[in-house]
């Protein structure tokens, strides 16, 4: 594990944030577990983003630079949902595992399933194959409805 998986980890089981979902930061505080890696990653900086009226404190964009791979592209990235591409590859964690985006299965355990900081650092201390099974065994329960375990 390396030095910005480590400190992710270490910030979400330190009780400085709230944990939000659908968005990577909501007002001062809240985040989700991908808008804490933001903060740790330091790649960027955060700005207004457009609000929402499901969102009680303004929502936050992480803004980054741009990977150069697009010529006319803008030279930052605004990202809302979930964290930019360079700032996920920080982490050393790999991008893909049985064809699914690990950070998209990340964000998914946050927003939809509920797991707690606690809960995804403990996944995500264990890998990419506990991130899967867990990813794994909820979308199963929810085109189920049966429990997997």
């Amino acid at each position: 594990m390396n030095a910005v998986t480590t400190k992710w980890l270490e910030e979400l089981e330190s009780g400085n944030y709230t944990q939000v979902t659908g968005t990577l930061r909501q007002g001062e505080y809240g985040r989700c577990c991908l808008g804490v890696l933001c903060d740790v990653s330091e790649e960027g900086s955060w700005e207004d983003a457009a609000s929402s009226a499901s969102f009680r404190d303004p929502v936050m964009a992480y803004k980054t630079p741009r990977v150069p791979d697009y010529e006319d592209a803008a030279d930052f990235e605004l990202s809302t949902g979930i964290a930019a591409e360079s700032t996920f590859e920080k982490t050393g964690i790999p991008r893909d595992h049985n064809g699914h985006d690990v950070q998209g299965m990340i964000a998914t355990l946050n927003d939809s399933n509920r797991y707690s900081f606690k809960e995804m650092a403990e996944l995500i201390r264990g890998g990419v194959e506990a991130i899967w099974e867990a990813y794994e065994e909820n979308e199963n329960f929810e085109q189920t409805g049966k429990e997997t375990k």
